[in-house]
């Protein structure tokens, strides 16, 4: 999941309600549970923010995650940009911003030579 946010944006604010709505639908799909505790909420909430499930912030921090794969020589990303019924022009805005402030720099990225051994 990506979300690159608009400069100056306080994207944790603006995605608080998107990522609670994703949190709570996962843990409805996954395990059933329809109402969280407290404590099952913020561990969830927690486990995703820092599980590397969401990569998310300016086109800056959001290149800085993704670096590694580029530098491995991974030249293909899927990305998950619509996730916990964000809004459309926020979805479309954020894919803009990555398509024109974060490929580009990911595509000029020189790569390591890997040797697998098999």
């Amino acid at each position: 999941q990506i979300y690159v946010a608009a400069p100056g944006e306080n994207w944790l604010e603006t995605m608080d309600d998107v990522i609670d709505t994703y949190v709570r639908k996962s843990a409805k799909a996954n395990s059933g549970v329809d109402d969280l505790e407290k404590d099952d909420y913020e561990r969830r909430r927690k486990q995703y923010m820092e599980g590397g499930w969401l990569h998310a912030g300016t086109s800056d921090e959001v290149f800085e995650l993704l670096r590694p794969f580029a530098q491995l020589g991974i030249s293909n990303v899927m990305c998950w940009m619509a996730f916990g019924h964000n809004s459309d022009e926020r979805v479309l805005a954020s894919l803009e911003r990555f398509a024109t402030e974060v490929m580009p720099r990911l595509n000029r990225m020189k790569t390591k030579k890997m040797l697998i051994i098999t």
